[in-house]
């Protein structure tokens, strides 16, 4: 009985890898941008966001993506726009943009970045105690903001940066709600996805700076 417990386990995880998509991702792509390949790839990160399945892959270019999307479907204010996911799918930046493996990457020479700075003028000057951040009052809220989302999910070889969460009210996601002045860099309730490979740099909060947890979020 567990070998057979077994083998119907392992025909599970089969089929799932089956079903998984890679979903390509590159800035300067100029295809048919439907992130079927390097070639058709999505030019914004978002758009491969909404399309992912559970246990897809998306795999992003070197380069710097700007959040296009407010979580609850307003573009009124450019702040409220972040990077915003609920599904259990993987995440990998730092691809030249030709690799047709994942081990093929590597993260720390093609550097791939999330920020929350719209007009790429963040004054930094400074470091620990002494660090100041100026020219950042367009900055987005929150750089990227995850819900109900297992271990199983991965954000991997990014560089996340620019959150300024220094406002008030609130922006719903999920039937969720996140303060604006929590979590510049990261906001998870209720979820705890895998992070390896990515570094959290000058982004500003009243209370959590970088990564922002609530609500059984590890």
């Amino acid at each position: 009985m567990k070998y057979l417990f077994n083998v119907l386990v392992l025909l599970l995880l089969l089929s799932f890898s089956a079903n998984a998509t890679t979903i390509y991702v590159k800035k300067s792509a100029t295809g048919s941008k439907n992130g079927t390949s390097w070639t058709n790839a999505y030019t914004d990160l978002q758009n491969a966001l909404d399309h992912a399945a559970v246990n897809d892959d998306i795999w992003v270019a070197a380069g710097t993506y700007l959040p296009t999307a407010s979580p609850d479907g307003t573009t009124t204010d450019n702040r409220n726009k972040a990077f915003h996911l609920a599904t259990d799918m993987k995440v990998y930046g730092g691809f030249a943009g030709t690799e047709t493996q994942l081990s093929a990457r590597n993260a720390a020479t093609n550097i791939t970045i999330l920020s929350g700075d719209f007009n790429n003028d963040d004054g930094i000057t400074g470091s620990g105690n002494t660090l100041s951040i100026t020219n950042n009052t367009e900055n987005a809220y929150h750089v990227m903001i995850t819900a109900n989302l297992t271990v199983t999910a991965v954000i991997d070889g990014f560089t996340i940066k620019g959150g300024n969460a220094n406002g008030s009210g609130s922006i719903n996601y999920q039937s969720k709600i996140y303060d604006k002045s929590q979590g510049g860099g990261m906001y998870n309730i209720s979820s705890s996805p895998t992070i390896t490979n990515t570094t959290f740099l000058h982004n500003t909060a009243v209370n959590g700076g970088g990564m922002y947890n609530v609500s059984s979020s590890i």
